[in-house]
């Protein structure tokens, strides 16, 4: 999330998903990608709010994922 901030240049703006998730399964599964490395901090759905709010004003860096209850990690 950007928060109205303008981007000169960015990467990843040429993902295509239904060609790219494939390949990270791929990679995932095959323990050429470690997704953990990527992830900076852990939140419930609940707390996606909060999280919002906190990168907003810039105490929550990086990555949050939000965990939704049924999806196990």
């Amino acid at each position: 999330m950007h928060f109205g901030k303008r981007l000169i240049g960015s990467e990843g703006g040429a993902t295509i998903p239904e060609r790219d998730i494939p390949k990270y399964i791929y990679l995932i599964k095959n323990k050429k990608l470690e997704y953990v490395n990527l992830i900076s901090s852990v939140h419930p759905l609940r707390d996606i709010n909060t999280v919002i709010s906190r990168m907003k004003d810039g105490t929550e860096a990086g990555r949050a994922l939000i965990k939704f209850d049924n999806i196990k990690l």
